[in-house]
């Protein structure tokens, strides 16, 4: 593997990834250290703010009317990578998000009157 690798260096041309050739360099030096890496997804860590009732807010912290978060989206943790945290947030502030949610007044659509 680190024959194959490092002949694509030598070449500039990288047969089974593409990697650009700038990007590419030998490994010229024994010992190597490898580790498994699994497809996963993103652990990104905010985006949304969110209040203490999970309410989503603007850009002036204010509450967006009917709009509840909880999880990575809105991470109480912010940009700080917890790990292992991330069930219990989405458990934590699920719940409370599901129960201010459900406590929300149903708004009642207009019944057009010429339907059937």
């Amino acid at each position: 593997m680190v024959e194959t690798w490092n002949r694509f260096c030598a070449t500039g041309h990288d047969t089974d990834f593409q990697a650009e050739p700038d990007t590419m360099g030998a490994v010229c030096q024994p010992p190597y250290f490898a580790i498994p890496l699994y497809p996963g997804g993103p652990n990104t860590k905010g985006g949304l703010r969110a209040n203490a009732r999970r309410e989503v807010l603007d850009w002036d912290d204010t509450p967006i009317p009917r709009l509840y978060a909880a999880g990575e989206i809105c991470s109480v943790f912010q940009f700080v990578y917890q790990g292992g945290g991330n069930l219990a947030e989405c458990i934590v502030f699920g719940r409370i998000a599901g129960l201010n949610a459900a406590a929300e007044v149903p708004r009642v659509m207009a019944q057009d009157s010429t339907a059937t």
